[in-house]
């Protein structure tokens, strides 16, 4: 038997504010939403600081799960790191020594820290269209697509 994590909903927030206030305990809430004690734990200790709303509960959640990083890259969340990535990009410089000069210039600074896997990724998939043709432009291999495109078949011919 395999477990599936699911979110509580809304409906469920609503029967945990409803049973939180008869003064029921985590243990008889979960019994109830058939759900594991420490989820309505977790959940009502995230807004221990006021009485819990399900409203309340469930816009704090779609916030939080909305402002992950799913699919944001470093390089656009701060500015002063995509200039220093692209003036040394104009430069020819390569990822990797650009990465290592960031490391270099600003040991400290975690906001300033990058991979060149993370630049090439901001190259080849975050990059606007328009842009992703200069940035290419400014690699030493002005790939369109990065990697080995060679098809499969020609790989086993040698």
């Amino acid at each position: 038997m395999t477990k599936q994590y699911s979110r509580l909903s809304f409906q469920e927030r609503i029967e945990i504010e409803k049973l939180l206030s008869h003064q029921k305990s985590f243990t008889d809430i979960a019994l109830a939403l058939n759900r594991h004690k420490s989820t309505i734990q977790r959940d009502v200790s995230r807004h221990q600081k006021k009485p819990y709303s399900a409203m309340g509960a469930t816009w704090e959640a779609v916030s939080l799960s909305s402002n992950r990083r799913s699919g944001k890259c470093k390089i656009k969340q701060c500015i002063e790191l995509e200039n220093y990535v692209l003036e040394k990009l104009k430069k020819k410089w390569s990822p990797r020594q650009i990465s290592i000069s960031l490391s270099v210039a600003f040991p400290k600074n975690n906001a300033m820290q990058l991979s060149h896997e993370a630049i090439y990724f901001y190259i080849y998939v975050h990059a606007k269209p328009g842009l992703k043709t200069e940035l290419i432009k400014e690699l030493r291999q002005q790939r369109e697509y990065r990697g080995n495109i060679r098809r499969v078949k020609d790989k086993g011919q040698r």
